[in-house]
């Protein structure tokens, strides 16, 4: 599987709707699993929602603080290590629940993936310095891990159509 029909894989997934089970639910606080649901529902048939629907739950603890400045970076900064803890968990849980074939094909991808995301954040940062190159970085990154997090939500619930996503017979 290449890293751009990963990508595409963890698209797909965001139609079906996150329905935490009881694993899911310790990983997942309630405000983690709206933002989840909102990326799921965008495609939805009936009241689908909007990227910037998502985005504004995504960056709420944030949307107080002036773009840029210390108090802003500093709440996104704890968002992305907020995200980032709740994806690595996750992670944890699909590498327990898949075939050792998927384990060894996801870490594959995930070596490409940080880099794909480093990368692109870089060139966001670039883009945003006007504003704030440092909160286009985080952004961005965020957004990354938040997209990746639902795609391990999918893969645990048994939706995800990532050729690595064998859940593992008991």
């Amino acid at each position: 599987m290449t890293i751009k029909n990963f990508f595409i894989s963890a698209v797909v997934v965001l139609g079906a709707g996150v329905t935490t089970g009881p694993g899911l639910a310790q990983v997942l606080s309630e405000d983690k699993v709206l933002v989840l649901t909102c990326l799921e529902r965008m495609d939805a048939e009936e009241n689908p929602t909007s990227w910037g629907q998502c985005l504004n739950q995504i960056f709420a603890p944030c949307a107080a603080e002036q773009v840029g400045a210390e108090p802003h970076l500093q709440c996104l900064e704890e968002q992305r290590m907020s995200w980032r803890s709740v994806s690595e968990d996750l992670l944890e849980e699909v590498f327990g629940a898949i075939t050792q074939e998927g384990s060894a094909e996801l870490a594959t991808l995930l070596g490409p993936w940080t880099g794909y995301v480093v990368q692109k954040c870089e060139t966001v940062a670039k883009e945003r310095a006007a504003t704030s190159a440092e909160a286009g970085r985080l952004g961005c990154e965020i957004t990354e891990i938040v997209g990746l997090s639902g795609e391990y939500v999918a893969c645990l619930e048994g939706r995800s159509a990532a050729p690595y996503c064998v859940l593992a017979q008991e």
